[in-house]
């Protein structure tokens, strides 16, 4: 004989689904393109790039100015790159 699963877990296995189509619904929604990813490595260059001459010339300007906060800004900025496409 075939042993039913208790109300609960009937109750249960229906809500996970539910959320199990919830999350792939919002997943299908999260979409980057490649296009607005290059854009966004672009100008993120270009503005690693305008910093670094900013505080060079900061540099030259003021040489007795410490100037390590804007180097380690400089360099946090330097290692980030923009996500992976996601479809």
């Amino acid at each position: 004989m075939f042993n039913r699963p208790p109300p609960w877990a009937v109750q249960l296995m229906v809500q996970v689904a539910a959320i199990q189509q919830e999350v792939k619904t919002l997943m299908s929604l999260v979409t980057v393109d490649q296009a607005t990813l290059d854009s966004l490595a672009t100008n993120l260059e270009a503005v690693k790039t305008a910093l670094a001459a900013e505080i060079a010339s900061l540099q030259t300007q003021l040489p007795a100015a410490d100037l390590s906060g804007l180097n380690a800004a400089l360099s946090d900025l330097t290692a980030l790159e923009p996500p992976a496409p996601t479809s």
